[in-house]
């Protein structure tokens, strides 16, 4: 049995255990699971740490969301280039300071926290 073969046998039913491969394929697992997580709660607050100039917003809203990009302050000078929306804030602190708690204003609705630039 091939090293694959061991891995793959070793996988949870309906997984496929070989490493994520090929451009995009971690964010497509990141966009995934926040998904989920907007079908049990679709007012939910996503938080994006380190999120930089990536496009989370536009691809995962369904128009119930909102959304934090927590970013250090320079990246969020070039990213509100695109200014804020009702449901879409940029706010500059790095993500490992606890400031962005506060711009959770709902956070009964459910909120998840993602890392992709982390």
């Amino acid at each position: 049995m091939s090293e694959s073969e061991r891995t793959r046998a070793g996988a949870p039913a309906g997984r496929d255990a070989s490493p994520a491969r090929g451009p995009g394929a971690r964010g497509r697992h990141f966009d995934a699971a926040v998904r989920g997580y907007l079908e049990r709660f679709p007012r939910a607050t996503v938080v994006a740490l380190g999120e930089g100039l990536d496009t989370g917003f536009w691809r995962l809203d369904n128009g119930r969301l909102t959304w934090l990009t927590v970013v250090v302050p320079q990246a969020a000078a070039v990213r509100r280039m695109l200014p804020d929306g009702p449901r879409r804030r940029t706010v500059a602190c790095p993500a490992g300071a606890h400031d962005w708690l506060d711009a959770v204003h709902e956070p009964r609705h459910g909120v998840v926290v993602t890392a992709p630039g982390c």
